[in-house]
């Protein structure tokens, strides 16, 4: 399975995969140890024969579909020659008539850069038989060589196999890593390599490849002591795929051609050379009469077949290319129904084809409106309300066309992949223990192993066994009478459990798990909940012990997922093995509680079911996953979680609106749904607090394994979290300004001070301070220049970060366990931050000097 996010979800995967060969290998076989080196995919040896056939350019198995000769007629770029972004419009001519339809896709085989190829021909000293023919052959009758490689018929070299075949400027994977500590000389290095490879070191492997994009080629330049041989160039190096683009030409209008509008990705990390995309970075460079094999792909995009309905399309960027071939397509129909919404940043610098949609405008075959996100003027935005002007929609139902994004989510597809494996897995258990004599067919898997020793103890803790029979048939006993009030008692009022316990609410959750076939003591209840209460705040936010007691026990419809994770909390936390014995039964009901009632829990208004619990046992799952240090599934839980949080509107709860949220009146979301509403000011401080715990996670999650928040700062509204006693009492002395405040000039008294901050608001604050300075590090790398604006935003920011560190509490004595380690993160936070903010622009400020260029240093900033 590959790696699809660096070295982070290999700590996911490679346990996995370790259990899966555990489970599915044929007895008598052992697993080769990861110290063998196997043997190459190919063989190169000298080409002998009298008749060199003629190289072909791209093999047809590379490309899918029938391949095109084509010409480059048109290499021109279409933004401004200062604009930070280089966009190519191009146009490749064929001399025979070619088909495509409006929405299609053109596959090409880009090449390595000459220079690329030469510097990696010198480092393995490989230069002086470069140039000479080879034959590529399977290393074994029973393997074939890798798709797109030359055949054994067809001579070759090694600058051409390089060039064409080698992707020698991609991040490299941990089997990359693995295989070239095989070829290590210095002892140092092939540590360091193997260091790479283990749990503790993939952290260190995904910053140091991942995070800044450190290609192939630049990691053999560092380890140096690298022999390679010829013969594993296949297995040390990914093969150097096709690239798709959509078509931005209608056949109708252009015959014989197509046009494409292509991006040319360069941009900075925390490394030195700024990193290129290889393809966009071939066709930039590409000369006009080159000869270009190309392939057509049928895309996803189609127009409607009735040219009397009217389109709207959405086009930002170069994604605007497709659209662009179905305008051409509609207005040859004269079909003249068409909307087109272009987002770009500048409407003088990136504005692309901008004639040919205002001759279309002037036409009346296109209404059409332009998102210019930079300029200083009021604008639309691409994909807000705001782009929907009523009267210019037509009252004819228009054909939407679905926009897909150009990558598709890996960790979607990861996931997917990782559930169809385990359902295949359990099918082949089902088969094995329905087959085995001394299997019974009724034991779970989640049944601990000691469970049945418990059971026949006549004090045990654990009645029977977890059930997952559905034949099982449990009659609910009646429920103890618990007063509404116990729902409303302060959070002190607990602050001894279970010293002080109450025996009525354990005994009706107890018998409520009874219902669901898992029995449980009271007491041993009792001292799980004991556990997860006191060990809460870790899960990154504040719950109302009452409350979630009350609902656990004496709700008419408890949410069961909010039970089972505190369960799977304790049973992580405690040092009982028999406990332990039951977190793997445990999470397994967790996840599948939460993916059975997720539908149910966005049922805003739910009347009996509230979803606010729901998004509480979310959370603490993903928390169990970083506890874990699982951190790709804590990460995708955690963006559930947050995605879940916003569709109950949560981010923009605040105290100051209450009234608001809890009138009569049923506010209706975007799905026609009514909304969730917060009942009291707990329920609210539980809200507020539950989201900042989500955000927080989010950041960390970021910060961890580099992908982006699935909520930024900006869209949140919501106040600081602030301690639920506060809520209580109705005092909230924190509760005073959105995070969007936070950076604003004209609110720099809001972090003047925070020494009065509880511990979880100083942590959130800090994080999202690292979030803003590393915003700041990406932009001051994408502009060409800093205008003043920036620099004010950079000051205020360089403001923000100074006053926090100088009022943040340093002292942990008489704080909780909880409090002291989110002051010490935070303090770490504020240091990321800083050098953050700084350390990139010392950078680039260093290199100006070097070149002798300090005209545009703005010193200012250090002030």
């Amino acid at each position: 399975m590959t790696n699809i996010l660096g070295g982070i979800s290999d700590g996911v995967i490679d346990p996995w995969i370790e259990m899966l060969f555990k489970k599915i290998l044929p007895p008598g076989l052992d697993i080769l140890p990861d110290t063998d080196l196997h043997a190459p995919m190919i063989n190169i040896t000298p080409w002998n024969s009298e008749e060199i056939a003629e190289e072909s350019a791209v093999r047809a198995q590379v490309v899918h579909g029938t391949l095109h000769t084509m010409n480059l007629t048109q290499n021109t770029r279409m933004t401004e020659p200062t604009w930070y972004q280089d966009v190519r419009h191009l146009v490749l001519r064929a001399d025979e008539d070619i088909r495509y339809q409006p929405g299609d896709v053109a596959i090409l085989h880009p090449e390595n850069s000459p220079e690329d190829v030469e510097t990696l021909l010198k480092r393995l000293g490989w230069e002086a038989e470069a140039d000479k023919p080879i034959r590529i052959t399977p290393s074994a009758g029973d393997r074939s060589l890798p798709l797109g490689y030359p055949g054994p018929n067809t001579p070759t070299t090694l600058r051409s196999l390089i060039t064409k075949h080698a992707d020698i400027n991609s991040v490299p994977r941990k089997s990359f890593v693995e295989l070239l500590a095989h070829f290590t000389k210095d002892q140092m290095e092939t540590d360091k390599l193997h260091e790479f490879c283990t749990a503790e070191g993939l952290d260190d492997l995904f910053d140091y490849t991942t995070r800044v994009r450190r290609t192939i080629l630049e990691v053999l330049l560092e380890f140096r002591s690298a022999v390679v041989p010829k013969d594993y160039v296949a297995d040390l190096f990914p093969e150097l795929r096709p690239r798709q683009f959509s078509i931005a030409s209608s056949s109708s209008v252009h015959p014989r051609e197509i046009h494409l509008c292509v991006a040319i990705v360069n941009y900075r990390t925390k490394l030195r050379v700024p990193r290129k995309g290889v393809c966009t970075s071939w066709l930039a460079r590409l000369e006009t009469g080159t000869v270009l094999n190309v392939g057509i792909k049928r895309g996803t995009m189609h127009l409607p077949r009735d040219d009397r309905k009217p389109i709207i399309l959405v086009g930002p960027g170069t994604g605007v290319a497709p659209m662009r071939a179905m305008i051409e397509e509609r207005v040859t129909r004269d079909a003249t129904e068409n909307t087109l919404y272009f987002g770009c940043r500048s409407a003088t610098a990136d504005h692309h084809f901008r004639e040919e949609w205002e001759a279309y405008q002037k036409q009346s075959a296109l209404t059409y409106r332009v998102a210019a996100s930079r300029d200083q003027v009021p604008s639309l935005i691409v994909g807000s309300k705001t782009m929907q002007p009523p009267a210019e929609i037509p009252d004819s139902p228009p054909e939407v066309l679905p926009r897909y994004p150009e990558h598709t989510s890996r960790t979607q597809q990861l996931q997917e992949k990782i559930k169809e494996m385990e359902a295949r897995i359990q099918a082949i258990e089902q088969r094995r223990g329905s087959l085995s004599p001394t299997t019974s067919s009724t034991r779970s898997i989640s049944n601990p192993p000691d469970a049945l020793s418990a059971v026949q103890q006549p004090l045990a803790y654990f009645d029977s066994p977890i059930s997952n029979d559905s034949s099982d048939t449990h009659s609910t006993p009646p429920m103890p009478f618990i007063s509404d009030s116990f729902a409303s008692l302060p959070e002190a009022d607990f602050t001894s459990y279970p010293n002080s316990g109450y025996p009525r609410i354990e005994v009706a959750i107890a018998r409520r798990m009874a219902a669901e076939g898992i029995n449980i003591h009271p007491e041993l209840l009792r001292s799980m909940l004991a556990i997860f209460v006191h060990r809460r705040g870790l899960t990154g936010y504040k719950l109302h012990t009452g409350r979630v007691l009350y609902n656990l026990s004496a709700s008419p419809q408890p949410v069961l997922a909010l039970l089972y994770a505190i369960l799977l909390a304790a049973c992580h936390f405690t040092e009982d093995p028999e406990l332990k014995s039951w977190e793997s039964a445990i999470l397994e009901r967790t996840k599948s509680e939460i993916e059975a009632n997720i539908a149910r829990a966005h049922e805003y208004g739910g009347g009996e079911y509230n979803p606010l619990y729901h998004l509480q046992a979310m959370l603490i799952l993903s928390q169990y996953y970083y506890f874990k240090s699982r951190m790709l599934e804590a990460h995708v839980n955690t963006n559930s979680t947050v995605q879940f949080a916003v569709a109950m509107g949560i981010h923009r709860l605040n105290s100051r609106s209450l009234d608001h949220y809890t009138t009569t009146v049923s506010p209706q979301s975007g799905l026609g749904r009514e909304r969730w509403r917060p009942q009291d000011v707990i329920e609210l401080g539980e809200a507020i607090n539950l989201l900042w715990g989500c955000v927080a996670r989010d950041l960390v999650g970021g910060l961890i394994n580099g992908l982006p928040p699935s909520l930024s700062p900006e869209e949140i509204t919501t106040v600081w979290p602030v301690s639920l006693s506060d809520f209580i009492k109705n005092s909230l002395p924190d509760d005073r300004h959105s995070v969007k405040e936070l950076l604003s000039s004209d609110f720099s008294y809001v972090v003047a001070d925070v020494s009065q901050d509880n511990a979880a608001c100083l942590l959130i604050k800090a994080l999202v301070l690292v979030y803003y300075a590393g915003k700041f590090d990406t932009e001051r790398f994408s502009k060409p220049e800093l205008t003043e604006e920036w620099w004010s935003r950079f000051r205020n920011c360089d403001r923000a970060i100074e006053r926090i560190s100088d009022t943040m509490p340093s002292y942990f004595s008489g704080r909780n366990p909880e409090e002291v380690s989110h002051l010490v993160l935070a303090h770490a936070a504020i240091d990321c931050a800083t050098l953050q903010l700084h350390g990139a622009l010392a950078e680039k400020e260093l290199v100006r000097s070097a070149q002798g260029d300090l005209r545009h240093a703005n010193t200012s900033a250090w002030i």
